[in-house]
């Protein structure tokens, strides 16, 4: 059930899930147009002169990249930890329940470790490995989780990836009325039936 939704239409939805006001429309398409310089997301169908497309794969990523831009992450940090996170974003958003009939106990979350300062801990020169690490948990697993870790492991980010979903598809409704259906029948597709080989695994 494919999707093809324009960067208007992308905008749209993320200004929308984050309260973009008017006037400050032009930064968040730099913020996009930033990821794109990075290849982020894969997938979309652009060259010269031609529109890119963004199917329920790209737009799930941004959602979560914008996310994650809001807990004050770099983009570059931000693409390595959506790579690193690979085939386990899908296989979380094919748990996500939508609207009347999603229970908050079985919210779906990405925990990642902060590990802003990794880089004082190697020496220059040394190969500068992704300094955060993302895994995707059940949200009413979190806290216990969490308490169990060592001290090593003792700041996370949380997104609840059902919550954010949610709110895009909420958006999506006044946003992008004509493909907010389509849009959540595409995503609900594609985590059911990505090829683990597009994320390496």
């Amino acid at each position: 059930m494919p999707v093809a939704l324009s960067q208007r239409d992308v905008l749209s939805i993320v200004g929308g899930v984050h309260h973009v006001v008017d006037d400050r429309q032009k930064a968040l398409k730099s913020r996009l147009q930033h990821f794109q310089r990075l290849g982020f997301p894969a997938g979309i169908n652009t060259g010269k002169g031609k529109p890119a497309a963004y199917g329920a794969r790209q737009v799930v990523d941004l959602l979560v990249a914008f996310e994650l831009l809001q807990v004050g992450l770099w983009p570059e940090v931000i693409v390595g930890v959506l790579r690193q996170l690979g085939s386990e974003l899908p296989e979380a958003v094919g748990r996500v329940r939508f609207g009347e009939v999603r229970e908050r106990a079985l919210d779906v979350g990405m925990v990642l470790e902060a590990r802003a300062l990794s880089d004082l801990t190697r020496h220059y020169g040394d190969d500068l490995a992704i300094p955060h690490t993302a895994k995707i948990v059940a949200m009413d697993q979190v806290i216990d989780r969490f308490a169990e870790s060592s001290d090593e492991h003792r700041r996370i980010v949380l997104i609840n990836v059902s919550a954010m979903l949610n709110a895009a598809i909420t958006v999506a409704t006044t946003a992008v009325p004509k493909k907010a259906d389509q849009l959540k029948e595409a995503i609900f597709y594609w985590a059911h039936n990505f090829e683990p080989t597009d994320y390496g695994d």
